[in-house]
Parts: C-alpha cells; structure tokens; sequence
C-alpha cells in the first residue's frame, strides 16, 4: 500500500470552518445495531488520525490515512472510522452516504502500486473510447449496455481516480476531460461485475 484516503462529499453546511476528523474505531459492531448514541459504549474509540476543516458545499474532501490502513492491513484487515467534530459544537454537516448513486458515496482509495499500460489487452467487445489520443471531450461506447449502470472511471498511472462518469444507457456517452493534464490514463469500465482496462493519451 503506497497510499490510503477517504473521500467524502459534503452536501449541506450550516456554518464555516468546521473541524472534522476522522478517528481510530474498532471493529466489533455491526451496521444494523450501533447508533450515534450507543457507539461510545459499545465500540473502542481511538486516536485522531486527520483533521480537515469543513467550509464548502459540493465539494469532495480527502482524508490521507495511509499509515491507520497499513497498520489495520497487516494486523485484521478490517478497517473502521470514526467522522467526529472533535469541537463537539452545536453545527451539522451533512455527506452524501452509501445511499447516494456510486457518483458521490464515501469511499476509501487504496493505491498499491503505480500502473502501467504496458500489459494492458484492448477489448472492443467490452467498450471503446475515441478519439486516442483524445483533447477536451472523450467519446465513450459501451455496446449491449443491460447493465442498471456502468461506471467509467479515469486513473493515473499513480492509481489516482481522477474522473469518474456513470453511463445509464446504450448511449454515445460524451466525457468532459478538460481538466485533466497532458499525459497517460487508464479508463476502467465497470460493467456487470467486471472491469475492463483501456489506454488513454490526452494531449
């Protein structure tokens, strides 16, 4: 593991500067029985391991946390957080959850190893992307779409997602990479359980 952050986006704000942090919890409970007022009793609480300060609405904010998760990885390989206002102010902030679309839930990014294109197998039958090496828009086919969504994801060769777009029909989908830099991507389609890896020049 080179690198950990999670990555969450915040949807309302009802006051700027808002210190949140992301700490060390255990790992014996469960989704379906602890609540916001039982987790202190129930679950061990640990140190804080980031701290961002919460301002903007609609924006993605990310938590690097690559020690906790090396740490986590070599010992249960389980993983849990805490969001916390260590503050304890009377503010609300509110993230879009696991609820919203693939689009905008929290995520954590795990980096292993930089990519490389070199043994990478094009796949018409998976997809095709045009023009390549492409500027500004990139054209984006994924033939006999049954699939409820698809997800088109733009990584570094760092193994960065940079850009992520969903396709929900048999459309064209036209992708706006405008703000990405010259250089080598990697574009993985994620359709029906699988995911298919492309080649991309942006010039």
């Amino acid at each position: 593991i080179s690198k950990a952050v999670v990555r969450l986006k915040t949807q309302r704000v009802n006051s700027s500067d808002v210190p949140i942090s992301l700490v060390e919890l255990g790992d014996n409970w469960e989704e379906t029985t602890v609540t916001w007022n039982t987790i202190y009793s129930q679950v061990y609480i640990g140190n804080t391991i980031n701290t961002q300060i919460i301002s903007e609405l609609e924006t993605w904010y990310e938590f690097d946390v690559t020690d906790y998760v090396k740490n986590q990885a070599s010992d249960d390989n389980k993983i849990s957080f805490l969001i916390k206002d260590l503050s304890e102010s009377d503010r609300y902030i509110y993230f879009y959850s696991n609820y919203s679309s693939p689009y905008l839930h929290p995520s954590l990014v795990i980096t292993n190893s930089s990519l490389s294109t070199k043994n990478i197998t094009e796949n018409k039958l998976s997809g095709v992307i045009y023009p390549n090496p492409a500027k500004d828009i990139l054209n984006i086919e994924v033939p006999n779409n049954d699939a409820k969504e698809v997800l088109i994801e733009i990584y570094s060769l760092q193994g960065q997602i940079l850009l992520k777009h969903i396709v929900e029909n048999n459309e064209i989908q036209r992708v706006d990479i405008s703000s990405l830099p010259s250089g080598n991507y990697i574009v993985c389609i994620k359709n029906r359980g699988e995911n298919n890896y492309k080649k991309l020049v942006i010039l």
